[in-house]
């Protein structure tokens, strides 16, 4: 039940890009070899499953499992298999937005240095807090790099907008995903400001 409801959003929201998409445009440099679409846009879910790889290692050490079985959670926390079927549609539509820049603007050129860097900042910041959440064990460091993360991403969208509007419908989402897994992770630290752990 849990896939078919995960699908039927997948499909809505492909639905709506593609109804959505702008006019395609020539291939950048003449080139008609898809495989630069596809590399763009699955960068962000490649390293995400790195950092996530990461991250479970570290979780997995005895102390840091320890914390993170004491920490308390809000109730409407997101679960596990939500979160992962999440932010894999999440990647692939930033990854999407960050094609559609990369066509509008012939490539990586001048014209698309300032977004295609504020996306790559993101991104990285994206990648790494999975592991310093729990490479550190301090909730304070996750809530406050998931501001940063937010600054960073609306920067970004902000970006993406001016270049190619029809990004707003891949970066929106995100967005929104984002400002609520902030505010469960301020709720997390005010809950757990004496929860700590010696690494």
């Amino acid at each position: 039940m849990r896939n078919k409801y995960v699908m039927f959003l997948l499909i809505c929201f492909c639905t709506v890009c593609l109804c959505r998409r702008p006019r395609p445009r020539p291939p950048v440099n003449g080139s008609s070899d898809g495989w630069i679409a596809v590399i763009i846009i699955m960068i962000p879910n490649i390293f995400a499953w790195l950092s996530l790889f990461i991250g479970t290692k570290l979780a997995k050490r005895p102390k840091v499992a320890k914390w993170i079985e004491g920490l308390n959670m809000p109730r409407f926390y997101p679960p596990a298999w939500l979160s992962l079927s999440v932010w894999t549609i999440l990647y692939i539509a930033m990854g999407v937005a960050s094609y559609l820049v990369y066509l509008a603007c012939d490539g990586f050129t001048s014209e698309a240095a300032v977004p295609l860097a504020l996306y790559g900042f993101q991104l990285i910041l994206n990648w790494t807090w999975v592991p310093v959440f729990y490479g550190t064990c301090k909730t304070s460091l996750g809530f406050f790099h998931f501001v940063a993360l937010d600054v960073a991403v609306i920067a970004c969208t902000i970006s993406f907008f001016l270049t190619v509007k029809y990004t707003i419908y891949c970066m929106a989402p995100y967005l929104a995903f984002l400002a609520y897994l902030t505010i469960m992770s301020y709720i997390v630290w005010k809950k757990d400001k004496e929860n700590s752990v010696k690494l």
